[in-house]
């Protein structure tokens, strides 16, 4: 009897509020240790996958394509190498690669070579640049006139077609047989010793004589 009632004093004692705060506590601990293990596990996932490549913010630049200016081409002629000289003593490296377009007859090496002994020597002094300018430029047309170009307007010339210089001097071209002769205003002749090499900014001959010397 006395058993019953003390457990009947037991029941109806109210619960603790430290006691049911203990017994919360225990239930979230149960359900935060499975909660812990899966997030671990999937940060493991997440850290074995590769990292994705850098998106490329700068695409590469195009290569060039066709040929670049005279100047350029021209550097690629081991036997252009005296007038190019020229054309930096005159300070004229320039026109080589403007717009254009224009058509440069060069004369080549062994052209050079045909000159009065000392000649192009006392050219390329400072003295003497404003002379060396009009050289090189006398050998340098307005227009492009490629290979098949410069045979038509020969023949619409009746044989000859006269050409303007970027001095406002004229080079006349006439050709006889497979040959095309460059004539300037002082009778000074030239052969064309190629067929032309065309340029970004106009077209490159070879010559076999300096004009205007």
């Amino acid at each position: 009897m006395r058993a019953e009632s003390a457990s009947a004093q037991q029941a109806s004692r109210p619960v603790r509020l430290q006691d049911r705060n203990q017994e919360e506590a225990r239930k979230m601990k149960r359900l935060a240790i499975p909660l812990l293990a899966g997030a671990t596990l999937a940060l493991a996932a997440c850290g074995s996958e590769p990292a994705p490549e850098a998106a490329q913010t700068e695409e590469a630049a195009p290569e060039p394509t066709g040929p670049g200016p005279i100047a350029a081409v021209a550097g690629e002629n081991d036997d252009l190498s005296t007038f190019l000289e020229a054309v930096r003593s005159a300070m004229l490296g320039g026109s080589l690669i403007a717009d254009g377009p224009y058509t440069v007859f060069a004369p080549t090496n062994a052209a050079f070579e045909k000159l009065p002994a000392g000649k192009l020597d006392k050219l390329m002094t400072p003295d003497e640049q404003d002379d060396l300018g009009e050289l090189i430029n006398a050998h340098i047309v307005k227009g492009a006139f490629g290979s098949d170009a410069l045979a038509k307007a020969i023949e619409d010339g009746d044989g000859k077609a006269e050409l303007e210089t970027v001095e406002g001097d004229t080079i006349t071209a006439s050709k006889d047989g497979d040959t095309i002769t460059l004539t300037d205003e002082d009778g000074h002749k030239a052969k064309l010793t190629d067929e032309g090499a065309e340029a970004s900014n106009g077209v490159l001959y070879t010559i076999d004589t300096v004009l205007a010397d």
